[in-house]
């Protein structure tokens, strides 16, 4: 068979067309989008609250450290002599921005040092975003950092 030039390939870039407009509205009605929220205008006020517990840990005349342990299984939130004396209390989440069902929270538990060892129980190996929400005098502040985890027992790749 032999092919003209001109009509067989506006067929055949007409048919490319078509079949690459299908395959995105295919893709495009079966794609989870964990990016948009349904309540995105209460969020927004969430979000402005972040932005304050940033701005109020910033008024502290030395800020706490986080440290990622030789391995990567683990991470020492610690805090300098300054806040000695203060009390400290709140949660750490290890969020997995690819896929929400991977995020763990744990509580902060300080010892006399003021340090706390995060260590997520139920986590695959990977980049997540280690958020640190917590109130030092009932002053609300706020860490975000992404991190690269190695958790050792676990069966998950």
């Amino acid at each position: 068979m032999k092919f003209k030039s001109f009509p067989h390939g506006l067929i055949l870039g007409f048919a490319i067309f078509a079949i690459s407009m299908v395959s995105f509205a295919y893709y495009a009605a079966n794609h989870q989008d964990n990016l948009v929220s349904k309540t995105y205008y209460t969020d927004d006020f969430t979000y402005q609250e972040t932005i304050n517990k940033k701005k109020n840990l910033e008024t502290f005349p030395v800020s706490p450290t986080l440290f990622p342990n030789a391995d990567s299984t683990a991470f020492l939130f610690s805090f300098p002599n300054y806040f000695k004396d203060s009390k400290i209390t709140g949660y750490a989440k290890f969020s997995r921005p690819d896929n929400p069902e991977l995020d763990d929270s744990i509580g902060l538990t300080f010892n006399e040092y003021k340090q706390a060892v995060l260590l997520p129980s139920d986590v695959m190996k990977g980049s997540y975003n280690l958020i640190i929400d917590f109130l030092i005098d009932d002053v609300p502040c706020f860490i975000q950092k992404k991190v690269y985890l190695n958790p050792r027992n676990t069966n998950k790749q």
